[in-house]
């Protein structure tokens, strides 16, 4: 019998003041990373409603939700794990002050960051910050994501080389 597949639909924003966005920095499978703000969407919840509910949830800051810039399928074969990631393109609306929630033991730092030579970016953003760089398109970027182990063995996303049809 083959294992079921969980699959799950989360809500990123990407939000920007000057060369500046909005990030986390957590600690996800043993590894503190920088990452976009974002989470799971609730049921009866549309994708904006759990970004905007995310980001504040993560950061402290209120933001209204405008165009899709990318979407991602991230499968973990290992774990059956499936997501659908959607990333939204964010504006600050009640200022740019962050906190750490009280209530989120794997956040341990939130701020406004140049994600351009992060050491420390998690490899989810990455192709945004790409598109970014080039400036962003019109159409939004789609990618696909899975995770390796790296070379202390601990799990990592990883990216998904493109087919030559998708280049």
């Amino acid at each position: 019998m083959t294992a079921t597949w969980r699959t799950a639909v989360t809500a990123f924003t990407v939000t920007q003041d000057g060369p500046r966005w909005l990030l986390v920095r957590q600690e996800r499978l043993g590894v503190t990373r920088w990452e976009l703000p974002g989470g799971h969407v609730e049921p009866g919840e549309t994708l904006e409603e759990a970004a905007i509910r995310e980001t504040e949830g993560e950061t402290g800051v209120v933001v209204e939700v405008g165009r899709l810039l990318a979407t991602c399928v991230h499968e973990w074969a290992e774990q059956h794990e499936r997501r659908l990631i959607c990333f939204f393109e964010a504006t600050a609306t009640c200022g740019l002050e962050v906190r750490v929630p009280s209530d989120e033991p794997a956040l341990v730092e939130v701020g406004w960051r140049d994600p351009v030579g992060l050491d420390d970016l998690s490899l989810f953003p990455a192709p945004l910050v790409e598109q970014h760089r080039r400036g962003w398109s019109d159409a939004p970027l789609h990618f696909r994501m899975t995770h390796r182990r790296n070379a202390s063995g601990q799990w990592e996303p990883a990216p998904v080389p493109l087919r030559p049809q998708e280049n």
